[in-house]
């Protein structure tokens, strides 16, 4: 029995695009020069510095605060009917 017509073409395609991402995966990222490094290093170093001494603050996290509790009463069913009543009425 012989794969359907469909089944053949995505088989067919499928080593090119395994071997277009083994490229994508294969290429090196830019060697940085001694001069690049060393600008990093002096930053980083002033920025810890800086961060010791006070002058300047860490950036604080995105996390997001925690929700507030609301002020409701918790009455069983027939007193809230009751009190719905009352205030109704």
């Amino acid at each position: 029995m012989q794969p359907r017509p469909w089944i053949r073409r995505i088989l067919e395609d499928m080593p090119s695009q395994q071997n277009e991402k083994s490229k994508t995966r294969s290429a090196k990222p830019k060697e940085k020069s001694a001069l690049e490094t060393a600008a990093e290093a002096i930053g980083s170093t002033l920025g810890s510095l800086a961060v010791s001494t006070g002058l300047v603050h860490p950036p604080k996290s995105a996390k997001p605060g925690k929700l507030q509790k609301r002020n409701k009463t918790k009455l069983p069913r027939k007193m809230k009917k009751a009190a719905a009543k009352k205030r109704a009425v």
